[in-house]
């Protein structure tokens, strides 16, 4: 019998979709999955389409069992759960795989969370490159700050954080700042921002949010130098 012919597995497969999708950190960033199953895979699996023009999405496979997950695909590689992500039409290697169910729905939602924010949307133009101003003409750091921190900003309020790193990663992939140390240099103390609040925002100023997507702008075209 095929894994889809199983009703234990039909149960299974519609109770992570509704579990994934009724957590707050999917209702927050509105995030939904739906049934992405194909009878060829080896298991069915759920899926986030955030572009379908862009063929961008994530996808988290996952076997009824750990014992059907090691028939399948070995000791080595039988996990219970793995995540693929897709970005521009490029599947990206398996972003994340194990056997914790309440994990796998945690790093699907980060993962999608990770893609919306490669970019981001300014007065009605999506911007990849903020090395060039929102016409297309070649920018400079300062004239960057000045088009595009606050629409930065806005995102990061938007997507509300629960931690620094995470913070810091929505600025950065907005930028296109692959250098994830930058933020460890600026957040000398980052324990002074974090631990005691329910989304990191909280345990800091505007200003000083304004303030640090500054710094990583500048760093960013710093490389070019």
């Amino acid at each position: 019998m095929f894994w889809f012919e199983k009703e234990s597995y039909r149960n299974f497969h519609a109770a992570l979709l509704e579990d994934i999708n009724a957590l707050p950190l999917a209702q927050i960033g509105e995030t939904k999955f739906e049934n992405s199953s194909y009878n060829n895979d080896a298991c069915g699996s759920i899926m986030c389409e955030i572009d379908r023009d862009r063929e961008t999405y994530v996808q988290l496979f996952a076997f009824e069992t750990k014992e059907e997950a090691v028939q399948e695909l070995g000791e080595e590689y039988g996990t219970q759960y793995a995540i693929t992500v897709c970005r521009n039409g490029e599947r990206l290697p398996i972003s994340w795989e194990g056997d914790d169910r309440e994990e796998a729905m945690v790093k699907a939602i980060d993962a999608v969370d990770d893609l919306k924010v490669m970019g981001f949307d300014h007065e009605g133009i999506y911007i990849e490159n903020i090395k060039e101003d929102s016409s297309g003409f070649p920018h400079k750091a300062d004239d960057a700050i000045a088009e595009y921190r606050d629409t930065i900003a806005s995102l990061v309020v938007k997507s509300k954080p629960k931690d620094l790193d995470r913070l810091c990663l929505i600025v950065q992939n907005a930028i296109g700042q692959t250098d994830g140390g930058h933020a460890g240099n600026y957040w000398i103390d980052p324990a002074s921002i974090v631990d005691d609040y329910e989304f990191v925002l909280d345990a800091m100023t505007h200003d000083q949010l304004l303030e640090y997507i500054e710094y990583e702008i500048h760093c960013y075209f710093q490389e070019d130098k």
